[in-house]
């Protein structure tokens, strides 16, 4: 079975490609304009550090070891909140068992809930 590009060609179709010619412009600044046009697009509003930065990070490997190191800063800052409210928390729990086992303290704290509730 033949497909349209097996098709020979329309002989209307070949003429007039033959006969066809391309008009230059009659603008002589047309020159001047395309430039014009193509500096304008060249100007960006960011500062050309950061298509240096962009460059870099179209490195896979740039791009993975700065996602990398990035996953590793947060989660070494979680482990260190963290550590800080467990730190807290363990201050509290030691007060409230010393307050538990502390005559002094368990009559202050009684003295205190007391006031509070008239």
């Amino acid at each position: 079975m033949d497909s349209p590009s097996h098709h020979s060609p329309d002989p209307e179709l070949t003429e007039l490609l033959r006969s066809w010619q391309v008009q230059a412009s009659d603008d002589p600044a047309l020159v001047a304009k395309v430039w014009g046009r193509i500096d304008a697009t060249k100007k960006r509003s960011w500062p050309d550090w950061i298509d240096g930065l962009v460059l870099l990070f179209a490195r896979p490997l740039v791009a993975f070891s700065a996602v990398a190191l990035f996953a590793a800063s947060g989660a070494a800052l979680a482990l260190v909140e963290n550590s800080i409210k467990d730190e807290a928390r363990f201050d509290r729990l030691v007060r409230e068992y010393v307050r538990s086992i502390d005559p002094v303290q368990m009559v202050a704290a009684t003295a205190e809930t007391s006031h509070r509730h008239p």
